[in-house]
């Protein structure tokens, strides 16, 4: 089992490609993934807000991710998210974290996570980006299977790495800036 344990909230679970690298990362045993019920169903109503997914698409998601990942879901933190000093509407990510234990939370919030309401607990927040570049530097021929494995099951259109980097672009700059790097 990975050392590193990350929660993931909603907000990387949203975009695609992100979220295609991030759960394959998890399951090559990278790290060890954790949410809850919430920040799935923040997932499931998001994509159909966002026009991403239909409700069926999203809802089917979501019971993948469930089921592929049973030991990633979190729950019996509810007594706690009160004492949570963070953002009051991303109280139940942080209280999931505590409970769980992880290392760090990884968002695009980051501002809704302050040093000062996690310092008691000893976890970091990291964006896609960062969480990326660190799962690179830590493996990173690991991480190049993992691209390469992605572009090989993306047939619809048929993808190559390079377009699997160049859909990550936006969520993970400087990861597709390092892995250029690296296949040069």
């Amino acid at each position: 089992m990975a050392a590193l344990v990350a929660l993931l909230d909603a907000n990387v679970l949203i975009p695609a490609a992100p979220r295609d690298t991030l759960l394959r990362a998890a399951d090559a045993g990278l790290f060890r993934v954790t949410w809850s019920d919430r920040i799935l169903l923040e997932v499931e109503s998001n994509l159909v807000e966002q026009h991403l997914a239909s409700p069926e698409a999203a809802a089917t998601l979501c019971r993948q991710m469930r089921r592929y990942f049973p030991e990633a879901l979190v729950s019996g933190f509810d007594n706690i998210i009160d004492s949570m000093t963070n953002h009051e509407g991303d109280r139940h990510v942080l209280a999931a974290a505590v409970h769980a234990r992880v290392d760090l939370i990884v968002t695009e919030n980051d501002k809704d996570f302050p040093a000062s309401s996690r310092a008691d607990f000893g976890i970091e927040v990291a964006s896609i980006d960062a969480f990326l570049v660190r799962l690179m530097t830590l493996s990173p021929d690991l991480m190049l299977t993992i691209l390469r494995e992605q572009a090989a099951d993306l047939t619809d259109p048929p993808l190559s790495v390079y377009d699997v980097l160049a859909n990550l672009r936006r969520s993970a700059p400087r990861f597709v800036e390092h892995v250029m790097a690296v296949l040069a």
